[in-house]
Protein backbone atom coordinates (compact mmCIF):
# COMPACT_ATOMS: atom_id res chain seq x y z
CA UNK A 1 0.00 0.00 0.00
CA UNK A 2 3.15 2.43 -0.10
CA UNK A 3 2.22 2.75 -3.92
CA UNK A 4 -1.13 3.27 -3.93
CA UNK A 5 -1.92 4.04 -7.59
CA UNK A 6 0.13 0.72 -8.49
CA UNK A 7 -2.04 -0.98 -6.03
CA UNK A 8 -5.07 0.13 -7.70
CA UNK A 9 -3.94 -0.88 -11.49
CA UNK A 10 -2.79 -4.14 -9.93
CA UNK A 11 -6.21 -4.95 -8.66
CA UNK A 12 -7.79 -3.72 -11.69
CA UNK A 13 -5.28 -5.89 -13.51
CA UNK A 14 -6.33 -8.98 -11.56
CA UNK A 15 -10.03 -8.41 -11.72
CA UNK A 16 -10.10 -8.54 -15.38
CA UNK A 17 -8.65 -11.97 -15.33
CA UNK A 18 -12.05 -12.89 -12.92
CA UNK A 19 -10.34 -13.54 -9.94
CA UNK A 20 -11.46 -11.23 -6.70
CA UNK A 21 -9.18 -10.06 -3.82
CA UNK A 22 -10.79 -9.82 -0.27
CA UNK A 23 -9.47 -6.97 1.70
CA UNK A 24 -8.87 -8.71 4.38
CA UNK A 25 -9.20 -7.78 8.44
CA UNK A 26 -10.70 -4.62 7.31
CA UNK A 27 -10.97 -2.80 10.41
CA UNK A 28 -8.27 -3.28 12.07
CA UNK A 29 -4.16 -2.30 11.11
CA UNK A 30 -3.90 0.35 8.71
CA UNK A 31 -7.21 -0.57 6.89
CA UNK A 32 -9.23 2.74 6.20
CA UNK A 33 -12.30 3.64 4.42
CA UNK A 34 -10.27 5.22 1.80
CA UNK A 35 -9.28 1.16 0.42
CA UNK A 36 -13.34 0.78 0.87
CA UNK A 37 -13.71 3.93 -1.34
CA UNK A 38 -10.75 3.36 -4.00
CA UNK A 39 -9.27 -0.07 -4.10
CA UNK A 40 -11.10 -2.58 -6.28
CA UNK A 41 -11.60 -5.44 -4.39
CA UNK A 42 -14.12 -7.63 -3.93
CA UNK A 43 -15.46 -9.04 -1.43
CA UNK A 44 -14.02 -7.11 2.15
CA UNK A 45 -14.13 -9.54 5.37
CA UNK A 46 -14.82 -8.01 8.60
CA UNK A 47 -12.72 -8.65 11.03
CA UNK A 48 -13.65 -11.48 13.66
CA UNK A 49 -12.48 -9.19 16.50
CA UNK A 50 -15.18 -7.07 15.65
CA UNK A 51 -17.91 -10.09 14.87
CA UNK A 52 -16.44 -12.20 18.08
CA UNK A 53 -18.69 -10.08 20.44
CA UNK A 54 -21.49 -9.06 18.46
CA UNK A 55 -23.99 -10.87 20.58
CA UNK A 56 -23.01 -9.51 23.79
CA UNK A 57 -21.29 -6.16 23.04
CA UNK A 58 -23.39 -3.23 21.24
CA UNK A 59 -20.46 -1.48 20.25
CA UNK A 60 -18.98 -4.53 18.16
CA UNK A 61 -22.48 -4.70 16.70
CA UNK A 62 -22.48 -1.12 15.87
CA UNK A 63 -19.14 -1.06 14.09
CA UNK A 64 -20.03 -4.77 12.19
CA UNK A 65 -23.62 -2.59 11.41
CA UNK A 66 -21.65 0.46 10.34
CA UNK A 67 -19.20 -1.24 8.02
CA UNK A 68 -21.96 -3.85 6.35
CA UNK A 69 -24.24 -0.90 5.82
CA UNK A 70 -20.94 1.39 4.02
CA UNK A 71 -19.92 -2.07 2.22
CA UNK A 72 -23.80 -2.70 0.88
CA UNK A 73 -23.91 0.75 0.01
CA UNK A 74 -20.93 0.62 -1.97
CA UNK A 75 -21.65 -2.22 -3.74
CA UNK A 76 -19.45 -4.56 -2.08
CA UNK A 77 -19.05 -8.11 -1.12
CA UNK A 78 -18.77 -8.50 2.17
CA UNK A 79 -17.59 -12.18 4.55
CA UNK A 80 -17.67 -12.17 8.22
CA UNK A 81 -14.70 -13.54 10.12
CA UNK A 82 -15.35 -15.24 13.34
CA UNK A 83 -18.57 -17.02 12.99
CA UNK A 84 -18.75 -18.92 16.11
CA UNK A 85 -22.08 -20.09 16.22
CA UNK A 86 -26.10 -20.13 14.74
CA UNK A 87 -26.62 -17.04 17.28
CA UNK A 88 -23.69 -14.89 15.33
CA UNK A 89 -24.97 -16.37 12.24
CA UNK A 90 -28.44 -15.00 12.70
CA UNK A 91 -27.71 -11.81 13.87
CA UNK A 92 -24.98 -11.36 10.48
CA UNK A 93 -27.86 -12.42 8.50
CA UNK A 94 -30.42 -10.23 9.84
CA UNK A 95 -27.69 -6.92 8.95
CA UNK A 96 -27.13 -9.00 5.66
CA UNK A 97 -23.97 -10.44 5.72
CA UNK A 98 -24.98 -13.58 3.97
CA UNK A 99 -20.95 -15.34 3.57
CA UNK A 100 -19.81 -16.54 6.97
CA UNK A 101 -16.26 -18.17 7.87
CA UNK A 102 -15.94 -20.00 11.05
CA UNK A 103 -15.81 -22.37 13.27
CA UNK A 104 -19.61 -22.51 13.27
CA UNK A 105 -19.03 -23.52 9.07
CA UNK A 106 -16.37 -25.46 9.87
CA UNK A 107 -13.42 -25.85 12.12
CA UNK A 108 -10.07 -26.14 9.78
CA UNK A 109 -9.34 -29.48 7.82
CA UNK A 110 -6.45 -30.94 6.09
CA UNK A 111 -7.10 -30.52 2.42
CA UNK A 112 -7.79 -34.42 1.60
CA UNK A 113 -10.94 -33.91 3.75
CA UNK A 114 -12.53 -31.17 1.95
CA UNK A 115 -14.51 -33.13 -0.31
CA UNK A 116 -16.03 -35.28 2.22
CA UNK A 117 -16.85 -32.43 3.94
CA UNK A 118 -18.36 -30.53 1.31
CA UNK A 119 -20.62 -33.64 0.15
CA UNK A 120 -21.75 -33.83 3.84
CA UNK A 121 -21.77 -30.43 4.72
CA UNK A 122 -25.54 -29.16 5.75
CA UNK A 123 -25.59 -25.36 6.03
CA UNK A 124 -26.48 -24.21 9.94
CA UNK A 125 -29.36 -22.63 8.76
CA UNK A 126 -31.24 -20.94 6.10
CA UNK A 127 -32.33 -17.19 5.57
CA UNK A 128 -34.98 -17.29 3.47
Amino acid sequence: MLDFPSAISTLQAINALGIHIALDDFGTGNASLTYLQRLPAQPIKIDQSFVRDILVDNKDLAIVAGVTSTAQALGLEIVAEGVESLGHARKLADLGVNVLQGFAIAQPMPAEDIPNWVENYKPIFRSN
